[in-house]
């Protein structure tokens, strides 16, 4: 397989939406192996024994017959030699599960296992795969994206270089026939303990070691969308910063049948970003880990977010916005600023005018903050004639 060339990067999550991009604050050995097919519905929890040198490559899918086949390839491809893949069928329809196996009868010099479970979601099928994998380290890849030859043996080799809990390295945006999208134009997220919800990376952009997952934990299941944004959180969380190249390494290729975050409305992907926030507090302070409490403006945020779900009906999301501002705040003993607003009955037409009264706030900051730029900028202009 060739080596695409003269591409850009990107890395995207969904976060909260506007309201709160602006809002965020600095927050914080076995050596036997048999190929396989299996049919299995529970997933064990990943194993503490594992063969040293060996990276395990799971690959969910979920009819993508044709798409995980050249994610295999790219796989296959790799310069480094120890290597098992794990696929894990999520309940395909359209003969993925089949044509896995095929390729299996026809590859059998390759460590090669493919599972089947009843469709569960990504995480569940990652979670799958992990308590199967042998490998001293672990790499995640989806089954529409693709890896250069390299890849592998770059990141154990970032790895190998001192005591990293992880290796980080840059991904290729593309469309689904490797064509470099435009609005490709950033890299690697940031890596930094001292701000955890800052962090953020492709999900084959990174290799761990088997001990990380150990101490951070697997995949959170409950999770549709944002489930490997939160585990990236819990893994800085718990093993604090990795290493990381420039280097570009494999492709994310971007289509709409594929992506599911594609597919969703700006409703869908806030409730589904705020639900992933929700997880990763509510796990920070059941681990007892001194996160950084965020700014009266993030608060304020998850407010509006709260007066907007309670605007469209969506009293769920509602109430996992009164939980994230509890969360944050982590003091039981304590009733903070706004529960009582967000405890309020559901009633439509009472977040309506909560949302008029936001957005006319929203509003006269803006103004203050125009009109203070403008007085600083002159200022500084009077400083400089003088």
């Amino acid at each position: 397989m060739k080596r695409r060339q003269g591409v850009d990067a990107v890395a995207i999550f969904l976060d909260l939406n506007s309201i709160l991009d602006e809002a965020q604050s600095g927050m914080i050995k076995s050596d036997s192996h048999s190929d396989q097919s299996e049919k299995t519905s529970s997933v064990p929890m990943i194993n503490t024994e594992y063969v040293s040198g060996l990276v395990s490559v799971i690959i969910p899918t979920f009819n993508r017959k044709q798409l995980v086949q050249e994610a295999l390839a790219s796989v296959v491809a790799q310069t480094w030699p120890d290597i098992e893949i794990i696929v894990v069928d999520d309940g395909s329809t359209d003969g993925t599960f089949e044509r896995l196996t095929r390729w299996q009868r026809d590859n059998p010099e390759i460590a090669f296992t493919v599972l089947h479970q009843d469709n569960a979601g990504v995480a569940s099928a990652r979670n799958n795969g992990l308590a199967h994998a042998r490998g001293e380290f672990l790499y995640m890849l989806d089954s529409d994206d693709l890896v250069f030859p390299d890849a592998l043996e770059t990141l154990v080799q970032l790895l190998s270089a001192g005591n990293f809990p992880y290796a980080i390295a840059n991904i290729h945006s593309s469309d689904e026939n490797g064509r470099i999208l435009a609005a490709d134009k950033s890299g690697i997220s940031r890596s930094s303990e001292q701000n955890i919800l800052s962090n953020s990376w492709m999900t084959h952009a990174a290799l761990y070691r088997r001990s990380t997952l150990l101490e951070s934990g697997i995949y959170n299941n409950s999770l549709v969308v944002g489930e490997d944004t939160e585990f990236v959180w819990r893994v800085v969380a718990k093993t604090g910063s990795g290493s990381s190249t420039s280097k570009y390494i494999g492709l994310r290729r971007q289509h709409s049948f594929g992506h599911l975050s594609f597919n969703r409305t700006d409703h869908e992907c806030t409730k589904s970003s705020l639900q992933a926030r929700l997880a990763f507090r509510e796990w920070a302070n059941s681990e007892n880990l001194e996160i950084e409490k965020t700014d009266m403006r993030y608060r304020i945020a998850i407010v509006g977010m709260a007066i907007r779900f309670g605007c469209a009906g969506d009293w769920e999301s509602k109430d996992h916005a009164k939980r994230l501002y509890v969360c944050i705040m982590n003091d039981p003993d304590r009733k903070p600023n706004f529960v009582d607003i967000l405890a309020m009955p559901n009633r439509r037409l009472y977040y309506h005018f909560l949302l008029s009264i936001y957005l006319a706030a929203k509003g006269i900051r803006g103004v203050y903050r125009f009109v203070r730029n403008l007085r600083d900028s002159g200022h500084q202009g009077a400083k400089a004639i003088s």
